[in-house]
């Protein structure tokens, strides 16, 4: 069977236009399987899906401390479900000096625990969980945030915030924000799971909060998203 895409692109050659409008055909492919991509992508069976994420880090004392916020809304596609995988990876030696989780619904009463013994860890990945006081029902949302201060304890972080999706997002939000003065410039970029690069572009500065804020559609899992400074 010939896709809308080809029929419409045989229907212009025929008429002579075909030459002249080659690079629009072509983009309109590239959007389709672009559209196919991004719908594959959110039918893959998932027990859940955020349907908003905000990661966002806070410099405080540049290569000393640190505050952390992620911040998610997320959706139950099964009934029962209790917990869901809440890892992080920071690009350095780092303390967490103070821990908590808040949530508006107080019967939720989410709480961060600790991986079994028999996960592996040794690639640098601290894998934890997101856990619920009570089981999520289908298609219930849940509302938390989990925020970290960390104090360099030996290799100062590296200058990015970096995030990669492990389910369907329907909205992410990157921060980078500055207690002090920030600095010149910072980019945002997205990469393939083998590190190249997608698409870059500088980041504006608000004056007012000294962050810098990206908003990502439908970020795609296997990718990673970066603010670099």
């Amino acid at each position: 069977m010939i896709d809308t895409v080809t029929l419409v692109s045989i229907v212009l050659s025929a008429v002579g236009a075909g030459g002249g409008l080659l690079p629009a055909v072509r983009k309109i492919r590239a959007l389709a399987r672009e559209r196919r991509r991004r719908r594959d992508t959110r039918e893959t069976p998932q027990e859940f899906y955020y349907r908003s994420c905000l990661v966002a880090l806070r410099v405080v004392v540049p290569d000393r401390e640190y505050v952390q916020k992620r911040e998610a809304v997320l959706v139950a596609r099964r009934d029962g479900l209790v917990r869901v995988p809440w890892g992080s990876r920071p690009y350095g030696e780092i303390q967490v000096i103070d821990e908590h989780v808040t949530s508006p619904d107080p019967a939720l009463a989410p709480a961060i625990v600790d991986a079994e013994a028999t996960v592996d860890q040794s690639d640098g990945w601290t894998r934890r969980y997101m856990q619920f006081g009570r089981p999520l029902r289908r298609n219930q949302e849940a509302h938390f945030a989990h925020v970290q201060t960390t104090v360099v304890v030996g290799k100062p972080l590296e200058h990015f915030l970096r995030w990669s999706p492990v389910a369907r997002c329907d909205h992410t939000t990157l921060q980078v924000a500055f207690a002090g003065r920030p600095p010149e410039s910072v980019r945002y970029s997205a990469h393939g799971p083998t590190g190249e690069e997608l698409e870059g572009a500088p980041v504006a500065l608000d004056v007012i909060t000294g962050a810098y804020t990206v908003q990502i559609d439908n970020p795609i899992p296997g990718r990673y998203y970066k603010l670099r400074w």
